[in-house]
């Protein structure tokens, strides 16, 4: 029996409701739970859509860390020597629908939706994502940097408690 997309996020984000979830370092990133996340940006179950959003957080987070390689440009998971990865998510389509629902998510999640744009700013800085993600149409990342640049002088670090505190999730254990 497959998992609903609810019990795969989950799964992803196991820990979170005990406190035991820290965005930069967690994420299980198994194939079996894996979904395509971003289709519920704006989905009508708060508890699905705030997860996805979480997870989209995380894996930006864990791939700035480098401790994950979840948005690796198509052309360097090819050359992976570990080819984990047979359901992948690809980059592209969650900016897309970070762009097509940012007004929503921003508006419901103001916290979360700054460490969104926080992360993806962090990971332009380290290599432009034109010149990371070839694949992907540069127009897209065109849109993206626009949005980005409305938050050039944003704080460096969100407080995961207030972002864990505004989406219902208890605060992190760890600080």
């Amino acid at each position: 029996m497959s998992l609903t997309p609810i019990e795969k996020a989950k799964k992803v984000l196991q820990g979170i409701e005990e406190g035991d979830f820290h965005f930069d370092f967690n994420g299980r990133w198994e194939p079996d739970y894996h979904d395509e996340y971003f289709k519920y940006f704006n989905h009508p179950d708060p508890e699905l859509r705030k997860r996805s959003l979480f997870i989209f957080m995380s894996g930006l987070g864990n791939t700035w860390m480098g401790s994950t390689s979840l948005f690796e440009p198509l052309k360097e998971r090819e050359k992976s020597e570990y080819p984990i990865w047979t359901k992948i998510y690809l980059f592209g389509d969650y900016i897309k629908s970070f762009l097509e629902n940012r007004e929503s998510i921003k508006k419901d999640y103001p916290l979360l939706y700054e460490n969104l744009i926080r992360f993806l700013i962090k990971l332009d800085n380290l290599k432009r994502f034109e010149d990371s993600f070839v694949e992907i149409d540069k127009e897209l990342f065109v849109k993206l940097r626009k949005v980005l640049d409305e938050y050039k002088d944003l704080d460096e670090f969100g407080n995961y408690n207030e972002i864990l505190k505004e989406c219902g999730f208890p605060r992190y254990q760890h600080f």
